[in-house]
């Protein structure tokens, strides 16, 4: 985030990249109705900024960067693992008991993505929460609860909305990993990857894929 810039910039670039995806989808052989979005920490901040403003556009947070800016930038879905989605609460909601990063510093990183210390004035413009909406496209979420960096309250807290917001609340799942930090092994265990892909087999799958689909073998991936 540091270096791409102060918000919305950062977020002009994945958008960018998602018209590019879209308006070059035949070359690149890929569904246009199909994209979704993936990241982790900032990027998975960047993921669900994607999810939420489809359902709810900003233009000045899509921006028009790139050859492309009339193109949508939606997604069909996102997955997000530890993002931070409110930077005004984050030290807060830190364990005390953990060594955790200070947000609220000036020379954090929130503070840094958003030219000023997050507790000198309102955050709430660069938050996904201000644009959740009832058809906010499916989101997957996971974090560890002892990350030192990102607090998992972040997570639940975005859960928490999304899920009293929606108009399909299980269209949402959050998974809290125990004992897990900040980007570690945990998030690589075939069972959690597995939770990935079946969600992403869910919400990003075309119908006819999903009739042609051969019925999946018991035990078998």
């Amino acid at each position: 985030s540091r270096q791409g810039g102060q918000f919305p910039r950062a977020v002009h670039d994945v958008v960018a990249c998602v018209r590019h995806l879209r308006a070059n989808s035949a070359r690149f052989g890929i569904d246009p109705d199909r994209i979704a979005a993936f990241g982790d920490s900032s990027g998975g901040y960047m993921a669900v900024m994607l999810a939420v403003l489809t359902a709810n556009p900003q233009p000045d947070i899509l921006g028009s960067l790139g050859k492309y800016p009339t193109e949508s930038a939606a997604v069909s879905c996102a997955v997000a693992l530890y993002p931070p989605v409110k930077f005004d609460v984050m030290d807060e909601q830190h364990d005390p008991n953990f060594h955790a990063q200070i947000h609220d510093s000036p020379e954090s990183p929130e503070a840094h993505f958003m030219g000023y210390p997050v507790q000198s004035r309102s955050v709430d413009h660069a938050s996904p929460l201000t644009y959740v909406r009832p058809d906010t496209p499916p989101i997957f979420l996971a974090h560890g609860d002892s990350d030192p960096l990102v607090p998992c309250g972040q997570s639940r807290l975005l859960f928490e909305t999304l899920v009293a917001t929606a108009r399909h609340p299980a269209n949402f799942k959050y998974h809290e990993l125990p004992d897990a930090g900040h980007s570690t092994p945990h998030f690589c265990e075939p069972d959690f990857v597995k939770l990935v892909y079946d969600f992403l087999d869910t919400h990003n799958r075309s119908d006819a894929a999903k009739r042609a689909a051969p019925p999946p073998t018991p035990g078998k991936r």
